[in-house]
């Protein structure tokens, strides 16, 4: 199964990274013909740990072009104004030749998107941190 992974620093304490992080959860992660809707499987909110804060959100596709796809979202607290966003995709396309796609479609289709989404998560963080 290709694999994607995309991480991002966010000017923003990882309570409000989590809050704007859920507000996008319930969104399509791609649109088109059949959207890919994603819905949450495991949600950890920003509890301590040994080395700091962190808070976890797994989703799984629900509906959506894909045979599976599943988007692992980490969030780690590097200091007291700025989180770690590390999004780890997993997907399988569908069809007998669906690894051609996979790998030459899917994986920038779904890497496009997320850094999209990473966009309007850091947009939305910083703007509730700076207020």
């Amino acid at each position: 199964m290709p694999l994607v992974i995309i991480r991002t620093t966010i000017a923003a304490p990882i309570h409000a990274v989590w809050k704007a992080l859920l507000e996008h959860a319930g969104s399509p992660l791609l649109g088109g013909r059949r959207p890919l809707e994603l819905v949450v499987a495991e949600q950890r909110e920003p509890h301590a740990v040994v080395f700091g804060i962190e808070a976890r959100l797994v989703q799984q596709q629900r509906c959506g072009p894909l045979a599976s796809l599943c988007l692992e979202r980490e969030l780690e607290a590097v200091d007291s104004k700025t989180t770690r966003l590390a999004d780890r995709i997993t997907f399988r396309a569908a069809g007998p030749f669906g690894w051609v796609a996979g790998f030459s479609t899917m994986r920038w289709r779904l890497g496009r998107a997320i850094r999209r989404q990473q966009s309007l998560i850091r947009q939305r963080a910083e703007s509730m941190a700076g207020a």
